[in-house]
């Protein structure tokens, strides 16, 4: 599954199964439709705010998904004072000011730094601050530690958006998840180690 303002084609080059286009404006209705669209015995794979769908959808449905792939993803995406991996409040507030008024374009200097951005989707400014409002609120801190089935986080270690401490934080709360690193790889892995990637997913899949 793909994350905020990319689309499915984020995963054009690893193998075949993308989810439909999402909505992140309010999670808990996508990942009802998510659940409900999951053929039996699923591997389910999610990218950045994907990931997070990707665990609600597993709570939801725990009898479809059998295996869940987390990918530079996060179960908070601020930071707190409880919760020190995320990113400041401050930083969220100042990139969706700049969508609002400049488009997409700010967002995905910070994802694709030099490169052309992949699978860009058009998404109005406002719906664009509506999704962020939605990522503001997310918080599966406790919800990943109800999680009983395989898990593999995988991450970026110089992604800055989904910072590594919250993999970490991710992979210790899950009972039954093991985290693979990625060395010297930011937010998107499907297009900085792609065949890395493809090779771990492919490997827990049917492990």
């Amino acid at each position: 599954m793909h994350g905020f303002a990319v689309g499915p084609g984020i995963w054009q080059e690893l193998p075949a199964g993308s989810a439909p286009e999402l909505c992140f404006e309010d999670l808990a209705v996508e990942a009802r439709r998510v659940a409900e669209m999951l053929p039996p015995q699923s591997c389910l794979v999610g990218w950045s705010m994907g990931g997070m769908l990707a665990v609600k959808a597993a709570l939801l449905a725990p009898d479809k998904v059998a295996r869940l792939v987390l990918i530079s993803t996060t179960p908070k995406f601020l930071a707190a004072a409880d919760y020190p991996a995320g990113l400041s409040p401050a930083l969220l507030a100042r990139l969706t000011k700049k969508i609002k008024r400049e488009g997409l374009g700010a967002f995905y200097e910070l994802v694709f730094k030099e490169k052309k951005p992949v699978a860009p989707l058009d998404l109005p400014p406002d719906s664009a601050a509506h999704e962020l409002a939605a990522l503001a609120a997310v918080d599966l801190r406790e919800e990943i530690s109800e999680l009983r089935l395989p898990t593999l986080v995988v991450h970026g270690d110089q992604d800055e958006i989904c910072l590594p401490a919250a993999a970490e934080f991710t992979a210790k709360n899950i009972p039954e998840s093991r985290l693979a690193w990625l060395k010297g790889v930011g937010h998107v892995p499907q297009l900085e180690a792609k065949t890395e990637l493809a090779g771990l997913i492919a490997d827990f899949a049917h492990g």
